[in-house]
């Protein structure tokens, strides 16, 4: 994983440590953790004196994402902890890049294994944070994957995941950069996953890349992470998620589009917006049909 992608995990997990800080609890981050995985540079900016221009610098390259960010963390950690309540025998949290809920959830994965996926140079990188953080990780089983060259299938099975037991997935931040083979080649895998399991992830909407104009911040956003070297190469439009989901025996359970995600967390404790996040993507939440296992796919 070259330098731009870590940066990249980075500065989303700097973006959470700073929502964690938002003074009203109504549009906080939960994501506690967040500051003690990223860099001293970064948590220098997250005094006080400086923090308040962090929303502000955020903006100038993509209006909405510092705030995107902020509704995603909120809004998936529901979904997670929904899922989790259930007692699935497994948790892969795929792309894991900086994610903290396998630390942050402990709890509520007493009786959960839990595998991180990602490229082998960012699952070590992230092993050293934790290490100089000093918390409890040895739950969790790292599975360095690196997608140009290795089977995802193998490389989890080799880690002792069992695609016979119940499995939540998540892919935070991932499908977007994915080509759509490589998307396909995925979700094919998690078509012979048992029944009952889970899936949340985002998606950007289709129409921001075809035009992007009509969308909040999808004008400097496709250019820009063209220009740190992780392109935008997959988008879908919302009303045919339903149909891509069933190909690979999946029912979507709900559907959270931008303007729902603005309305439901950024509001204030007086009811007054927080401000305005990128409006092109969605969050979808999925359950692996009990009447398919999608081991013909």
């Amino acid at each position: 994983m070259n330098q731009k992608v870590k940066i990249t995990a980075e500065l989303v997990c700097f973006a959470r440590a700073a929502g964690a800080l938002e003074p009203d609890p109504a549009v906080r981050n939960p994501d506690y953790l967040a500051h003690e995985l990223i860099r001293w540079r970064y948590r220098m900016a997250l005094l006080p004196g400086i923090r308040p221009l962090i929303e502000k610098v955020y903006d100038r390259l993509v209006p909405g994402m510092y705030l995107y960010h902020q509704t995603r963390t909120r809004h998936i950690d529901s979904l997670v902890g929904l899922e989790l309540a259930g007692i699935p025998a497994q948790f892969v949290i795929l792309g894991a890049g900086l994610d903290s809920r396998a630390y942050r959830m402990r709890e509520l994965l007493h009786a959960t294994r839990v595998f991180e996926v990602d490229h082998p140079a960012t699952a070590d990188w992230k092993q050293r944070r934790l290490r100089r953080w000093g918390g409890h990780y040895r739950h969790v089983t790292f599975v360095p994957v690196d997608f140009t060259t290795e089977s995802l299938a193998a490389r989890l099975t080799a880690s002792g995941f069992d695609f016979k037991l119940r499995t939540l997935f998540l892919l935070e931040g991932v499908t977007y950069y994915l080509t759509e083979a490589t998307l396909r080649h995925t979700m094919a895998m998690l078509a012979q996953v048992a029944p009952d399991s889970g899936l949340v992830f985002d998606f950007i909407d289709v129409d921001a890349i075809d035009h992007p104009a009509r969308f909040r911040g999808a004008q400097e956003f496709l250019p820009y992470a063209k220009r740190r070297g992780e392109p935008i190469l997959f988008g879908i439009a919302p009303r045919q998620v339903d149909a891509f989901l069933a190909q690979y025996g999946f029912d979507t359970i709900a559907m959270a589009p931008g303007p729902e995600l603005q309305e439901r967390y950024l509001r204030l404790s007086d009811g007054t917006p927080r401000g305005q996040a990128c409006d092109f993507f969605s969050i979808a939440h999925a359950r692996k049909s009990s009447k398919s296992t999608g081991r013909d796919r």
